[in-house]
């Protein structure tokens, strides 16, 4: 087993293989093995890992594997710490609060498991290792655990190719061990749910049916061919409507943050849906225009107020994660009176991208023919995920046409599609059909 034959181990599999479950049984293993040591859970997000792990994760491969253990346990739910009847330690911790992660493995670990790593860069892999070094009985471990990415990701250089984080060989290979699990070779999985996965687009099938790292070549989500295979000939909004009875239209805004010459663009893109509905009973969805641009507040303000009364818009969808109520206040004081819907990120670029993407590959998203568009769709089709290069780039364009997709297809007859598109849905249907079976939580 890769666990107890190398000092580094990454499982790497589609969504419902087992890596969750198989990475606490194996911590719970080895803190019940040797008393009075400390391990430590570590995910991007301490919120994200108290729902996956602490609510449900943890509690649950307890009572399916270590009967009675859960009830004899003291757990801190206030700073997320299970002392188990050996005095061994569990902590979970977030990656992305750098001053409490250095306050956490100020303490050194005999286990480090680093939960959903498609999610946090290399650095934080190599800081770990500096902090597996308690004296025990145990030889210390690091555990990865993802869906796999990209072939430039870090884990599948480290752990498959043996190259380090500048391209060069390993200086010690044989302490990496990898291990890939598949949903398929669940048991505990139903049919309807495997078929679910079968069923994916291509893209997302790849990552949570087939358990592969993509080509480097399909880093960007989008796919020029799925743009120009459901692009309409009109030229602009004006002759989309001449021909196409537009229901629900929105504005969205994705801010800059300052205002400096270096300063990202402000994402600014209508879309719209169509009022006839297609033989599945769903819309045709429309990229209108893409007015984005570098500009102080109320300049962006007043472009977006202006797209929204050419194109009759029913309201404007904004990101409020940098400025909140400040972006709001700023289209309020460039005079809009009309609808604002802010907009909270609480998932990653990418995740809120994937459903998007899939609507592409469907043929459910069209794109006017013009010009005005191709700057958006030359960013939507080169833009690779910032994990493989550990820079977090700003593809505003991008993410401003993703919230307004998002919002129309919260509030039309896409709605119950997108749930079961979106990668977070997948893994809570999985958990709640296991919990129902007590199989405990596999992720």
């Amino acid at each position: 087993m890769v666990v107890s034959t190398h000092k580094y181990s990454a499982f790497c599999g589609g969504a419902g293989s087992g890596k969750t479950f198989f990475s606490l049984r194996t911590m719970l293993i080895r803190a019940l093995k040797a008393p009075g040591t400390h391990h430590l859970i570590l995910r991007k997000e301490l919120t994200a890992a108290r729902a996956s792990i602490w609510m449900q994760g943890l509690p649950e491969v307890m009572r399916v594997c270590f009967p009675g253990l859960l009830e004899v346990c003291h757990w801190n739910n206030k700073d997320s710490i299970v002392t188990l009847p050996n005095k061994s330690v569990i902590r979970l911790g977030g990656a992305s609060d750098r001053k409490k992660l250095e306050k956490i493995l100020g303490q050194t670990q005999s286990t480090i498991y680093i939960n959903e790593c498609s999610e946090v860069m290399v650095e934080l892999f190599l800081f770990c290792q500096t902090r597996i070094r308690q004296k025990s009985s145990l030889v210390t471990r690091i555990i990865c655990d993802l869906n796999p990415t990209f072939q430039s990701h870090w884990v599948n250089q480290m752990f498959i190719l043996h190259k380090d984080k500048d391209g060069m060989p390993l200086a010690d290979p044989e302490n990496y061990g990898f291990l890939k699990m598949n949903p398929r070779d669940n048991t505990h999985l139903d049919e309807d749910y495997l078929l679910g996965l079968e069923r994916l687009p291509r893209k997302m099938r790849k990552r949570f049916y087939d358990g592969e790292f993509a080509d480097d070549a399909e880093g960007a989500l989008w796919s020029m061919s799925d743009i120009n295979d459901a692009r309409v000939h009109y030229k602009n909004y004006r002759e989309l409507k001449n021909h196409v009875k537009l229901g629900l239209t929105v504005v969205a805004i994705d801010p800059a943050t300052t205002e400096t010459e270096e300063s990202d663009l402000t994402g600014i893109v209508a879309v719209g849906c169509s009022v006839a509905l297609r033989d599945d009973g769903r819309e045709d969805l429309y990229v209108l225009a893409d007015k984005s641009m570098k500009g102080k507040p109320l300049e962006w303000a007043f472009a977006a107020i202006d797209l929204y009364e050419k194109t009759q818009s029913d309201a404007i969808v904004i990101e409020t994660n940098q400025g909140g109520d400040m972006a709001i206040q700023t289209l309020k004081s460039a005079g809009f009176r009309g609808k604002i819907v802010g907009v909270h990120a609480s998932k990653g670029k990418i995740a809120r991208a994937e459903p998007i993407e899939a609507l592409y590959e469907f043929g459910y998203v069209h794109h006017l023919d013009s010009k005005e568009l191709e700057k958006l769709e030359d960013e939507m089709t080169s833009y690779v995920r910032h994990l493989l290069t550990g820079k977090d780039a700003s593809p505003d364009r991008m993410d401003a046409l993703v919230w307004g997709m998002t919002y129309l297809t919260q509030n039309n007859n896409h709605a119950k599609h997108m749930r079961r598109l979106d990668p977070a849905k997948f893994k809570q249907t999985l958990n709640k059909h296991l919990r129902q079976r007590h199989y405990g939580n596999f992720r």
